[in-house]
């Protein structure tokens, strides 16, 4: 996904919002400041997944 939203930025693809009508870019995750906002929202992203527990839990049992 991050070499899909390089190509699109790099395409200069765009959407409309089908709420607002108004234009959408892409945010591109290769760029500096994408990489940035990945990295610095990995934790929070991962720890307020809340099917993640569910999903480790279940990984440990079925590995004992």
């Amino acid at each position: 996904m991050i070499a899909v939203s390089a190509l699109a930025d790099w395409l200069h693809v765009e959407v409309t919002h089908p709420g607002t009508g108004k234009p959408a870019g892409v945010a591109n995750r290769l760029s500096i400041a994408g990489l940035h906002r990945i990295l610095t929202e990995m934790v929070s992203n991962s720890t307020s997944f809340t099917p993640l527990g569910t999903v480790l839990v279940a990984t440990s049992v079925l590995r004992a």
